[in-house]
């Protein structure tokens, strides 16, 4: 999930500005998902993920550009290891994702990447770089998503360029043998007198400004437009104690070495931890839902054959191995209740998770207004020398 190489800001911020505005939508709370197994049976994604690589295409290894770490390697050990036991075509997960890059690859007419781990809100604003989907050929349909309680979420979950691919949230990380005790809520995060320590953000705008607004008193209901001054000013407030990780990676090797206290990134990225043995905790309180989206790239030689690697990845049972591999939320009713008892408490869309998240990324907002807050976050990172 998402992060952008620094070179590339300036020129993925072009390319959304010239993306049409999209009409506002306002976000909503989230909701536990609903319904059980697919009405889609497993032999339906079967065939659409058949057991030979679709006639005609081109068979070199699929590349999967990915934001690399535990959460790349598993990408390639569950989706990509039973796509290739599936279909016979390898799969390469060593590319390391940059919206940028993706956008200029499209442009030239010569995609290099196949796939990419996309939040919602970089399809949503940039249509023109993907194809519409094959829903035929998905082996789900629109009523087998769950359900996000949010009615353009829910529209961006199967709609067509796009179809979900997980749920992740930004929560509280911490080590829970250093701090028995923990601060609880972005509020508290923010707290030095109550809570003393090192905050580490992750550095980049896209949630971590809703963090520091929430901390702030900003009800969901009332939190876009982003307010930018706000935001920082709450940020600034931490003085010396605010840090920032510039990847997952680096925000695992702050906690496992005590660079930080309190770490603010995605849930995934606690879970491989813990299944290391080291005690890491997640603090759930406000957890800030995040979409991301499965999409087939504009320009593609082999539109049908990643339409089988997307429906073979939308099988709840496929669904459910990647979750206990890296805590991904399952995006497929059904697929929730075959994730390991032990591995549960770490994923999104846990309806006791759901139940205390502030709310939902409204990726309508930022798809029009991603390159303004990226240039917003640059400046302020830049006054503080």
């Amino acid at each position: 999930m998402p992060r952008l190489n620094p070179k590339a800001l300036i020129s993925l911020a072009a390319v959304l500005a010239a993306i049409a505005g999209l009409s506002a939508c306002s976000s909503g709370s989230s909701s536990a998902p609903t319904g059980s197994t697919p009405a889609a049976s497993e032999s339906a994604a079967a065939s659409a993920a058949s057991s030979a690589p679709a006639a005609q295409e081109d068979t070199r290894p699929i590349q999967l550009a990915t934001w690399g770490g535990t959460t790349g390697k598993a990408f390639a050990n569950t989706w990509g290891k039973s796509f290739t036991e599936a279909i016979g075509v390898e799969v390469d997960a060593s590319p390391i994702m940059d919206y940028a890059a993706w956008s200029e690859q499209i442009k030239s007419g010569k995609p290099g990447w196949d796939w990419g781990d996309f939040e919602a809100y970089f399809p949503i604003g940039s249509p023109d770089l993907f194809l519409p989907l094959d829903k035929e050929s998905l082996g789900v349909t629109a009523d087998d998503m769950v359900d996000l309680g949010n009615p353009a979420a829910n529209a961006a979950m199967f709609s067509e360029k796009s179809v979900g691919q997980y749920i992740s949230s930004y929560v509280l990380l911490y080590d829970s043998k250093r701090h028995p005790e923990h601060p609880s809520g972005w509020a508290e995060v923010f707290d030095q007198q109550k809570w003393p320590g090192v905050v580490s953000l992750y550095n980049y705008p896209y949630g971590m400004l809703e963090v520091a607004l929430f901390a702030d008193g900003v009800t969901w209901d009332n939190m876009y437009p982003l307010d930018y001054e706000r935001a920082f000013k709450k940020l600034d407030s931490l003085g010396d104690n605010l840090v920032f990780s510039n990847s997952g990676a680096e925000a695992q090797q702050q906690l496992a070495s005590g660079a930080a206290d309190w770490v603010v990134h995605w849930n995934m990225r606690g879970l491989p931890l813990a299944q290391q043995g080291l005690p890491i905790a997640v603090d759930w309180k406000d957890n800030i839902l995040i979409q991301s989206s499965h999409v087939i790239p504009a320009n593609t030689d082999r539109p049908n054959l990643l339409t089988q690697y997307v429906a073979n990845a939308l099988k709840i049972e496929n669904q459910a191995a990647m979750a206990n591999a890296t805590a991904t939320g399952p995006v497929v009713k059904g697929a929730f209740e075959l994730i390991d008892e032990d591995v549960k408490p770490w994923v999104a869309t846990n309806p006791v998770n759901l139940a205390q998240s502030a709310g939902l990324i409204d990726d309508i907002w930022w798809a029009e207004n991603f390159g303004a807050a990226y240039e917003q976050w640059n400046a302020w990172q830049a006054s503080r020398g």
